[in-house]
């Protein structure tokens, strides 16, 4: 009979070891069959395994009815383990009802006989008060008796309660070595404490920030925010020595804040509202500020209550300027202003718009009505600059991004119209991506992807604009869209450049000759900088003369250089400074190469006396002033219009200094000094006539 039973043990035991294996292997269906009729002969390992795996969902669906049944038919064989699990299981509500009281019997029970995983939790119970009173001297005695056990939890627990010197002498260096353990079984809390030792120099540790940095790094890599946090913190600091560790403070603080560290939030809020070491994005800063605020960051309420008062007090700027300007209009009434007559109309249409974006002409607010004719009126004028327009429109914008009032709503209802292709949407998103507006909004890459949509959809200036940011530098951007992309450039440069975009004709000549995008085509590019010089591109023109000087893309022509050069100055005397120097020293030196003094004499005379400034040509001076890209409006701000077929602010060559300016004067003035010298009295007398002349002739 005994051998019979030991038979029979011994195959029951052969039986688990092969539903652990499979266990092991996690096979768990296998292992799920296999612990199954094991469990219902009452074997308690199998039963336990059983409500293990339809606690967790190991080889069957979470089922926590069943796993509390298991786990109550082992516990009651006297198992520790079994004990544990089934205590966890009132712990937490796992198939019967919750109730941390009742557990602590059971994990007493399990803890007494040695469970590791009871007394850890017990050492946490009593120290945190749940299902008991709180006793840190209790919680001492469970979390050193698991901690010896080797339970990583427990001895940081300990960390915690050395540290503190509650429910035992306070010991910051055993606070300490009990971290260092916790740390070597890579327990994430005690990895970050340790940082903290090396940081702040505790408990006999030497401070050593590299050290910190190490301990910081391991729980930061596992999600830990405050290391994160402290990360941030050392590397903003190294970076008034060292400015390039301003990047990894900020993604060390950027990956806390996505976790929620609100300090961390606010930083980086900062750093994009003042653009320390990102693009300058007040935008993206108070999406921060207010994640930061919204958690009740002190700081970051305040900061946001300010900008607030600094919005209201532009609002109420903006509508007062509006009100002043609407008591000039002709109409008096938004009744008036709406006629079909007007619908039409793009400036009466702008004018209603405004009424309905700040309540003028007896108009309550109405900011969805503002948006719907904002667009209007760039649909009625899509190639013009609209900066008014824009600038409201944006404003409307910003407000829907940052969720102030109705403004909500206004920002879906463009965004919706853009996504469902319309292209006075689109054009605004464009625009806006691609300037600032108070600091808002400049993203290249959204700027590019709306005006794609737009280009693809045949839009010449469209096409211009994306050729334009594609041959530009982000600098302050990362990724791909910070850097040029010329093949893209010289590919939507082709679409746009035709007769009735002829800017976009000498763009895509400078291209080809300067070889971006991988072809260099000097026929082409000279048809072009004729085509676009016909229509009256400077540029082109002064190109195209340079090229007949230079003979570098065509044959050297210095009759035709020198006529366009002369044509040039012409058009420019006395409206445009530096186009008239640089065009008329060009005559002047061609002048000069066909040994004609004479008229070398008068050019270089008129370029002297125009950087002296005289007034060459009287007949065409002009009191107003050019404006460029820069426009004013409720103070200074920067507008680009890339979708303009003219000069862009952007594409600048260079700028000169004024030492420039002085070693150029000086040649021009060592030009005229050579050929007098190379006169005698009658050529002198001659030129002096000849100058006086063409003055005359050009005074008229």
């Amino acid at each position: 009979m005994l051998v019979l039973v030991l038979s029979c043990c011994g195959n029951v035991l052969a039986d688990v070891n092969k539903a652990n294996q499979l266990y092991l292997q996690k096979d768990y269906p296998s292992a799920l069959k296999a612990y199954l009729p094991l469990a219902k002969a009452g074997d308690d390992y199998a039963q336990q395994q059983l409500g293990i795996m339809y606690t967790f969902g190991f080889g069957t669906p979470v089922n926590p009815n069943e796993a509390f049944m298991w786990f109550e038919k082992a516990k009651s064989q006297g198992k520790p383990e079994a004990q544990y699990w089934y205590g966890m299981s009132i712990l937490n509500g796992n198939g019967t009802p919750k109730s941390p009281e009742n557990s602590i019997a059971w994990l007493e029970k399990s803890a007494n006989q040695g469970n590791a995983d009871a007394q850890n939790t017990l050492g946490v119970l009593h120290m945190v008060g749940l299902g008991t009173k709180i006793d840190y001297k209790e919680s001492f005695k469970w979390n050193t008796k698991a901690a010896n056990a080797g339970k990583a939890e427990a001895m940081y627990n300990l960390g915690q309660l050395f540290e503190k010197g509650t429910g035992v002498s306070q010991s910051a260096v055993k606070a300490v070595y009990w971290y260092e353990q916790a740390a070597k079984q890579g327990f994430t809390m005690a990895e970050f404490e340790l940082g903290v030792a090396y940081a702040q120099g505790l408990a006999g540790y030497i401070k050593d920030i590299d050290k910190a940095i190490f301990w910081y790094k391991k729980a930061a890599s596992k999600g830990s925010l405050h290391a994160q946090a402290n990360l941030g913190q050392i590397y903003l600091n190294q970076s008034k020595k060292d400015p390039k560790k301003l990047a990894e403070a900020i993604d060390w603080y950027t990956k806390a804040a996505e976790l929620g560290e609100v300090k961390s939030q606010m930083l980086i809020a900062t750093f994009y509202r003042y653009g320390e070491g990102v693009a300058e994005n007040p935008l993206t800063g108070l999406y921060w500020m207010r994640k930061s605020a919204a958690a009740g960051y002190e700081p970051a309420v305040k900061s946001l209550q300010e900008m607030e008062v600094k919005r209201k007090l532009t609002v109420k700027e903006a509508t007062s300027h509006y009100f002043e300007r609407a008591g000039k209009w002709q109409e008096k009434t938004l009744a008036e202003l709406a006629t079909t007559t007007n619908a039409n109309d793009g400036k009466q249409q702008e004018k209603l718009a405004i009424a309905y974006h700040y309540g003028l002409l007896n108009s309550a607010v109405n900011k969805l009505k503002a948006v719907e004719t904002y667009l209007n009126v760039m649909r009625l004028q899509p190639t013009e600059s609209n900066l008014t327009t824009q600038k409201n429109l944006a404003s409307i914008y910003i407000d829907g991004l940052t969720a102030v009032d109705d403004a909500v709503e206004a920002k879906l209802k463009i965004d919706q119209m853009a996504q469902a292709g319309d292209a006075a949407a689109m054009r605004f998103l464009a625009r806006f991506y691609i300037n600032y507006y108070d600091g808002y909004g400049h993203n290249a890459k959204l700027a590019k992807f709306w005006y794609g949509k737009l280009a693809q959809m045949g839009d010449k200036r469209a096409q211009l604009a994306l050729a334009r940011s594609y041959q530009s530098s982000y600098p302050n951007q990362k990724g791909p869209e910070s850097e040029p992309d010329y093949k893209q450039a010289l590919y939507w440069l082709k679409k746009a450049a035709t007769d009735e975009t002829p800017y976009a004709q000498y763009e895509l000549a400078e291209v080809y000759i300067s070889g971006r995008g991988g072809e260099k085509n000097n026929e082409e590019q000279m048809k072009l900088l004729k085509k676009a010089a016909d229509k009256g591109v400077l540029d082109a023109k002064t190109a195209l003369a340079e090229a007949y000087q230079k003979g570098e893309i065509t044959a050297q022509d210095n009759a035709k250089a020198m006529m366009l050069f002369e044509e040039i100055a012409l058009e420019n005397c006395g409206t445009s400074f530096e186009n008239f120097i640089h065009s008329a020293t060009k005559v002047g030196q061609l002048h000069e190469l066909n040994a004609n003094k004479i008229q070398s004499f008068v050019w270089y005379s008129l370029v002297l006396e125009a950087r002296d400034g005289k007034t060459i040509c009287p007949s065409k001076s002009s009191a107003t002033v050019a404006s460029g890209s820069t426009h004013s409006m409720f103070g200074n701000e920067h507008h680009l219009n890339l979708e303009q077929d003219s000069p862009q602010m952007g594409f600048a060559v260079g700028v000169f200094s004024d030492d420039f300016f002085i070693k150029r004067n000086k040649q021009e003035k060592a030009n005229l000094n050579n050929i007098q010298k190379s006169m005698n009295t009658e050529e002198l007398n001659l030129a002096k006539k000849a100058l006086a002349d063409w003055k005359n002739l050009h005074s008229k």
